[in-house]
């Protein structure tokens, strides 16, 4: 099995439902299948439909084209969860029989750390205009988390999205077997000198 055939077997475990915060914004009903109940947007404020049209590179000129490209986040998401689990890209046929659950959680939290980067990423002026510098920097903080070696009764601890998808991950490498098949997840180093110019090193 390769990691496309598992995409499709795992591409309607998790969907998106209808926030109703911009009614123009409508999700059809096959993004709304969810096999395991569970939808993305449940998983962190930061998922909305309003912020993923948000940093769309075209503005929505459709429902269809909106939600081609909420199929096409989820179809890239499942990939990125794949091969940060499995080293080849040809797998048993068996390897997640009875147990596709397993990846739920990775793919809900790697979700939420996609749509983080791309609003910060993204060049679509109605993104730049929500862009205020607290809000990059809250947003820096909650995809990276507290700097390591931070020994300041004014900055708490906080564990970001990136630490706690790679956590997930090991655990799952773990429970399938594959921990001496890839080293631990690793990101590059983010620069919490300058927030707002130079977000990784």
């Amino acid at each position: 099995m390769t990691h496309l055939e598992l995409r499709d077997l795992l591409v309607n475990r998790i969907g998106w439902f209808n926030d109703n915060i911009d009614s123009t914004l409508i999700v059809d009903s096959d993004n709304q299948t969810t096999i395991s109940g569970r939808y993305f947007q449940d998983e962190h404020p930061l998922i909305t439909l309003r912020n993923i049209s948000s940093i769309m590179e075209y503005q929505p000129k459709s429902a269809s084209s909106f939600n081609a490209y909420l199929k096409q986040l989820k179809e890239r998401c499942i990939l990125l969860v794949l091969s940060d689990v499995f080293k080849v890209s040809d797998l048993n046929d068996d390897v997640i029989t009875h147990k596709e659950e397993i990846l739920d959680n990775a793919i809900l939290k790697r979700m939420a750390l996609l749509i983080g980067e791309s609003i910060l990423t993204s060049t679509r002026s109605n993104r730049l205009e929500m862009m205020t510098k607290e809000f990059t920097q809250n947003l820096f903080y909650e995809i990276n988390g507290s700097p390591q070696g931070v020994n300041n009764l004014n900055i708490p601890i906080h564990i970001g999205m990136r630490q706690r998808y790679a956590e997930e991950i090991d655990e799952i490498k773990f429970s399938l077997g594959q921990m001496n098949l890839l080293d631990t997840i690793s990101y590059r180093v983010p620069n919490y000198k300058d927030v707002d110019k130079v977000f990784f090193t």
